[in-house]
């Protein structure tokens, strides 16, 4: 019975059940009878239905009637088109190096719309419009014109120094004109550089109203004289009347003219020894003398007249005179002797000297600029004694000063006096210790 009882199998029950013998997929999908056991089955035109969800991977064949979702990840890109995950990337090299197949030149506006190859075609057929130009010289499409400008030509001017024929100047606000040709009667003269005409020497004049004339070129020599409105003419310097001459022909620096006869001058040499004076010679020709060698004797011109009389103009040097006001002498004086004035009735304000400013006084040896030997001197400067005793310093109304040194040399020779004195009380002081 056991071994009859194999023809008939107990129930199955699951995915797959039966009943006896009869089995049945209890939980299947599908419309189909064969059981998919195979990880990766061999279908051959599945009717797949609508899936719920599917992820393919190397599908292919065409898919016309598929509806794509979301791709997650692409594989990379490689040639003129790159990528890395969903990222793509076209090089300049790569779009750049196309060839514009196909194109043809073309003219319109780009639009929106146009791909890189109409654009290019409008672009380039559009050369012959230029941009609308703006400043002095202005533009509306291809047609200029000149802002700002002056005349009413239609030839712009460009060079400096432009070649102008027949050309309408109008009337120019102002116009320097140089080496202008031609004839310029209806033109108003301002001041000419050159005048045409005329040799050389020769002298424009006016002949008449706004007319010039040439004078020939005259002699050496020769002078010009006016002769009213009529024309100038050439003379001979001695036929001219001389009036009162500024400047004397010839001479040389220092010499002195004088009248050696009726209209005629001459020129006395100048003295090559300093300190001359001129004589008169009564008539004849003056002479230079000196005071040191016996050549003036008799009466010497000073000035403010000796006496201070206006009549009187001379001083007798052969007898007695009292001269008032200051003297002054650029050269020696010489006498043999010299008596100052010191009568008491003639003092005030008397005191002793202060010895203490002499102290101060500087002594130098120095040669006067007007002495030609050079000779050495003795004496102290001016400037210097002023800031020590004013009252021994002199500057006359051209600011020259000079030195009282007789008051000098007094006040010298009676300090010198004093330390005299002085030490022979010493010395009497220490005979009578002994």
């Amino acid at each position: 019975k056991l071994d009859g009882n194999n023809a008939t199998n107990a129930n199955l029950t699951g995915p797959i059940s039966s009943s006896g013998n009869t089995t049945s997929i209890t939980s299947q999908t599908g419309t189909g009878t064969t059981f998919v056991m195979s990880v990766s089955p061999s279908l051959v035109t599945p009717d797949l239905g609508t899936p719920s969800a599917l992820v393919g991977t190397n599908i292919t064949g065409t898919a016309a009637g598929l509806t794509a979702g979301n791709v997650t990840t692409n594989a990379n890109l490689s040639g003129e088109v790159t990528s890395v995950g969903n990222t793509t990337s076209v090089t300049n090299s790569a779009v750049i190096g196309k060839l514009l197949t196909g194109y043809t030149k073309g003219a319109g506006e780009v639009s929106p719309t146009d791909n890189i190859l109409q654009a290019i075609q409008k672009l380039d057929g559009n050369n012959a419009t230029n941009a609308n130009l703006t400043g002095p010289i202005s533009s509306s499409g291809n047609t200029t014109s000149v802002t700002s400008q002056t005349g009413t030509g239609t030839t712009f001017v460009m060079n400096t120094s432009p070649t102008l024929i027949t050309p309408n100047l109008g009337t120019p606000s102002a116009l320097v004109g140089t080496n202008i040709s031609g004839t310029g009667s209806s033109f108003t003269a301002g001041k000419a550089t050159n005048i045409v005409g005329g040799g050389n020497g020769q002298i424009p004049y006016q002949s008449g109203a706004s007319t010039t004339a040439m004078l020939a070129a005259g002699a050496a020599g020769k002078l010009l004289q006016a002769n009213g409105a009529a024309a100038p003419s050439w003379v001979d310097p001695g036929l001219i009347t001389v009036g009162t001459a500024t400047n004397i022909a010839s001479g040389a620096i220092g010499s002195i003219p004088y009248q050696s006869a009726a209209a005629t001058t001459a020129m006395l040499a100048m003295s090559t020894t300093t300190g001359k004076f001129l004589k008169s010679n009564s008539g004849a020709a003056p002479t230079w003398v000196g005071l040191d060698n016996g050549d003036l004797v008799g009466v010497l011109p000073l000035e403010n007249g000796g006496t201070g009389s206006s009549t009187q103009n001379f001083v007798d040097l052969t007898s007695g005179q009292s001269i008032d006001g200051s003297k002054i002498f650029v050269q020696n004086v010489e006498a043999l002797s010299y008596s100052l004035t010191s009568d008491l009735r003639l003092k005030t304000n008397i005191t002793p000297i202060d010895f203490s400013l002499l102290d101060k006084v500087r002594y130098v040896q120095f040669t006067m600029k007007s002495d030609t030997t050079n000779r050495k001197r003795y004496g102290v400067i001016a400037q210097e004694l002023e800031l020590i005793a004013p009252e021994l310093v002199y500057t006359d109304s051209k600011g020259m000063k000079s030195v009282n040194y007789t008051d000098l040399l007094v006040a010298q020779i009676a300090k010198m006096a004093e330390m005299i004195k002085s030490l022979e009380n010493r010395i009497q002081v220490l005979e009578n210790k002994k």
